[in-house]
């Protein structure tokens, strides 16, 4: 057969067809009913063979034209408790799951051998059967007492099934183990995938082919097509290191995300954060994979926040969070080294009560040129910003949080909460200024007085 499909096809040339005249021309059918002709098997097979040049020099030197196949043993690919399970429509489901012969597959019985035996820990899973003979009647391993050699085939597994295609790969060179996690330890280390595993013994090449066909992507592409195309290649092709090409491209497919936020808020120029966009761009791909029934988990990446959706209808939330976070950081980390001791103690003080999530009610006055705006500026650059507004917001505040928050006992729900007034205001009309804003029920503990800075101003 090998021959006839690897030669005989190709070089038979056109077809060619046999014919026979069975009666003279002009002479009339026999009346007495048609004739069956007589058939010559022998005769027909000889003018009907075709012998090609390859065949005839196999035949001249007297190669083998008959041979036994040699047997075929399939080796179970499966990762823990996910192996195949065939029963019939009448079986209870309970006996097939407490029964535990059908569980049982030439993986679960190789870790099994290896645990019960110190021979054969010296093959592969996918040497074993060169050594050992699989029964199908009793479901076990055997070694192979006759000089018979069995062609060991591992199933196959789609180079996008992710760890469970690693785990075929470990098998094929990791040697005598006894269980599913023993496979992936590299030179006595651990790895917690078995991806890193593959990586660590030198089995995976790089993503240089699908970093190039993104890069040139870039050039003329838009984002929405950028994103669809890398969704397309973490489906369909063998992307090993899926995390590093998001890294690199993300910013790639979100130049149109900021307008599609700005018109679906209602909100011109809305900016966005890096966290924020990186969240809108995954729950677009996201979409993408679903058509496709897989996830961004299947491929290693971090899933969109949850949320993100309910957070986009929100259009006051959308408002409170229109800052720029690099900004800020930036300000912050300006800011902090010139703050004098006085302003270094109050900046100190607040940061501490927000990281312990100390509830403090704090009052920070002082006469003008003292940089009051410079401090408070550079603490909302490091938390969030409280406006100075009328008592009387602020109760109203009080109750909104103590009701949202379950907790009527603690003063705005026991959220940190920060006041500061930018307007000079004489001695004798502090008191007055206090109780307009906080009212009588609620005083600070103590206040903190700002002193004129000791900086020098900048041009």
């Amino acid at each position: 057969m090998l021959i006839k499909y690897i030669f005989k096809y190709i070089s038979k040339g056109t077809d060619i067809i046999f014919a026979r005249i069975s009666r003279p021309l002009g002479e009339s059918p026999s009346t007495s009913g048609p004739s069956r002709p007589p058939i010559d098997e022998i005769q027909n097979y000889l003018e009907g063979r075709f012998v090609c040049t390859q065949e005839a020099y196999w035949r001249i030197f007297k190669f083998d034209i008959h041979c036994r196949e040699s047997a075929v043993q399939i080796l179970a690919v499966h990762l823990q408790d996910m192996q195949r399970i065939t029963f019939r429509d009448t079986d209870r489901l309970q006996s097939v799951v407490n029964l535990h012969g059908r569980k049982n597959t030439t993986l679960t019985e190789w870790f099994a051998y290896n645990t019960a035996n110190e021979y054969g820990r010296h093959l592969t899973y996918f040497d074993f059967p060169l050594e050992f003979v699989w029964y199908y009647d009793r479901k076990s391993w055997s070694p192979r007492w006759n000089s018979r050699s069995s062609i060991e085939r591992l199933a196959y597994v789609h180079p996008t099934s992710g760890e469970l295609f690693y785990f075929r790969m470990l098998l094929c060179h990791q040697k005598g183990y006894r269980d599913f996690l023993e496979v992936q330890p590299v030179n006595n280390t651990f790895y917690s995938t078995r991806q890193a595993a593959c990586e660590a013994m030198g089995l995976l090449g790089d993503d240089k082919e699908w970093d190039i066909a993104i890069q040139e992507a870039c050039v003329s592409a838009t984002s929405p097509e950028l994103r669809s195309f890398f969704a397309h290649i973490l489906v369909h092709c063998d992307v090993i290191n899926s995390p590093k090409l998001w890294t690199k491209y993300w910013k790639e497919m979100s130049h149109d995300i900021s307008d599609r936020v700005s018109e679906m808020a209602y909100i011109p120029s809305y900016h966005l954060n890096d966290n924020d966009l990186r969240g809108y761009i995954l729950y677009e791909i996201e979409m993408i994979l679903n058509n496709y029934s897989k996830s961004l988990q299947h491929f290693g990446l971090p899933a969109p926040p949850a949320g993100l959706l309910t957070q986009l209808a929100n259009r006051l939330l959308m408002k409170e969070r229109n800052y720029n976070q690099e900004e800020l950081m930036q300000e912050r980390h300006d800011s902090v080294p010139n703050l004098n001791d006085e302003q270094r103690k109050i900046y100190d003080l607040i940061i501490h009560a927000e990281a312990t999530n100390q509830q403090d009610l704090i009052f920070v006055y002082g006469h003008g040129g003292t940089d009051k705006t410079f401090l408070w500026k550079t603490i909302i650059s490091t938390l969030h910003e409280a406006l100075m507004n009328d008592r009387r917001c602020f109760e109203a505040l009080d109750k909104i949080l103590r009701d949202i928050l379950t907790t009527p006992d603690s003063l705005f729900g026991g959220e940190q909460l920060y006041l500061h007034t930018l307007s000079l205001v004489a001695p004798e009309a502090m008191e007055m200024m206090l109780l307009s804003c906080v009212g009588p029920a609620v005083q600070p503990d103590w206040g903190l007085s700002v002193t004129p800075p000791n900086r020098v101003p900048s041009d």
